[in-house]
């Protein structure tokens, strides 16, 4: 059996994990609430915030020995950028422990932010990251775009995205069986 579960704290991993769930008819739950017994690949979708991925710790305290996991990173990073999924993979290899690792795929989608909504913590994380970058030298384009959407709303919610990700995970389910 596959389960998905997310953690989401504003909203597009929840939207990307719920869609994936409708196109496999896999059952969707969030990760604090997740039933992981008896469960063969976990498919987890959590949001990138400062270098870790939301949800992780309970995926892993949840996952079984034999359990296959699915990491699939929600960030604003533009993922088709090989830097920038490099990045992400470094710092998820990092977390994640080697005998699990073996047993994992990872992937990478965007997802969206609404200043309005963000918790004061994490607003606060998004000023002081403003602040860093209008101090460098040279910036990025990734740096640019955060300067110049920040304090709105921006969304790069793909839902058509899923579809690539659920042909993957059905190959990988024929291999596997």
């Amino acid at each position: 059996m596959t389960l998905i579960t997310y953690k989401s704290l504003y909203g597009s991993s929840e939207r990307y994990a719920r869609e994936l769930g409708r196109c496999l008819s896999i059952p969707v739950s969030d990760i604090t609430e997740a039933d992981t017994e008896g469960v063969g690949e976990i498919i987890h979708f959590g949001g990138l915030y400062h270098g870790t991925l939301s949800g992780l710790k309970e995926v892993l305290r949840k996952l079984g020995p034999c359990t296959r996991l699915t990491i699939v990173s929600v960030g604003l990073a533009d993922p088709g950028k090989p830097q920038n999924a490099d990045k992400i993979d470094n710092d998820l290899r990092w977390i994640i422990p080697e005998e699990v690792l073996r047993r994992t795929r990872i992937f990478h989608l965007r997802g969206a932010m609404d200043y309005s909504r963000l918790s004061p913590k994490h607003k606060a994380m998004m000023w002081m990251l403003c602040q860093f970058i209008r101090r460098k030298k040279y910036r990025t384009e990734d740096d640019q775009a955060i300067l110049d959407t920040y304090g709105t709303k921006i969304d790069f919610v793909n839902l058509g995205s899923v579809n690539d990700l659920a042909r993957s995970i059905q190959f990988s389910e024929k291999r596997n069986k």
